[in-house]
């Protein structure tokens, strides 16, 4: 997958923070920044992004309440929680239930973009051996149908050791 075609949806409340973000990540990733959940789910719905990054506190809701929706209606979004400190022990909480990763408060923009760089590049891995797990898994189903097949016929017909 060609970066530019990797999609971000950037849900941070700190808006001048990520505005420096997005003209760093632009030159990278398609960005979209959202100032509310309901721009958050419209974006999700419009754009089908391969990740999400949203604080820990946005739009007057947890992450683990938005992300429990936006699991609900696509269950194979990739999901980051931007968090304070404090809060890194209940970020863990929801990592554990299925978000990717979470990244600490930094007010560097360079950082915060080295993280996400890390975990675009992880995302993209494990998008790439679940597909890849996927077509062995369908490689192998087909071999034993193909055995099954040939298990039937020489039922049916006689083995080719029976035929001689």
């Amino acid at each position: 997958m060609p970066m530019k075609d990797f999609k971000i949806v950037l849900a941070i409340s700190n808006q001048p923070f990520a505005k420096k973000v997005i003209r760093i990540l632009n030159s990278f990733y398609t960005i979209s920044l959202v100032t509310s959940i309901r721009d958050l789910s419209s974006k999700i719905h419009q754009e089908n992004p391969n990740l999400i990054i949203i604080d820990y506190s946005f739009g007057g809701m947890r992450a683990d309440e938005i992300y429990r929706g936006i699991e609900f209606l696509h269950p194979n979004v990739n999901f980051i929680v931007y968090t304070a400190r404090e809060k890194k022990y209940l970020a863990k909480k929801l990592w554990k239930r299925r978000a990717m990763d979470y990244l600490n408060y930094t007010d560097d923009p360079v950082l915060f973009v080295q993280n996400v760089n890390k975990t675009v590049r992880w995302t993209i891995q494990r998008n790439e051996t679940v597909a890849l797990e996927k077509t062995v898994d369908k490689i192998e189903k087909a071999i034993l149908d193909v055995k099954k097949t040939i298990k039937n016929w020489e039922t049916s017909f006689g083995s080719s050791n029976t035929r001689k």
